[in-house]
């Protein structure tokens, strides 16, 4: 796989399927909900963590590099 520090994830959230950015932090790859901006450079402000074991490469797809399989819950949405 290329060398890169984000990559685009497909997840779903409920009944909606969307692209988002994924980043790894300490290793654990991590939804990026929200970006931050401080002093002109853009890092994950607000990010859900994934399950490693459920994130599959998708090679040969354009828009996406991988697809993660269980509903994820939305941050604001948590209880």
């Amino acid at each position: 796989m290329e060398r890169k520090d984000v990559w685009t994830v497909m997840i779903r959230i409920g009944d909606e399927i969307r692209l988002a950015d994924l980043v790894y932090l300490d290793g654990v790859p991590h939804v990026v909900w929200e970006w931050h901006e401080q002093a002109a450079n853009e890092h994950p402000g607000v990010t859900i963590p994934l399950d490693p074991r459920h994130l599959q490469e998708t090679p040969g797809f354009a828009d996406q590099d991988f697809v993660y399989g269980p509903p994820i819950q939305a941050p604001d949405s948590a209880s």
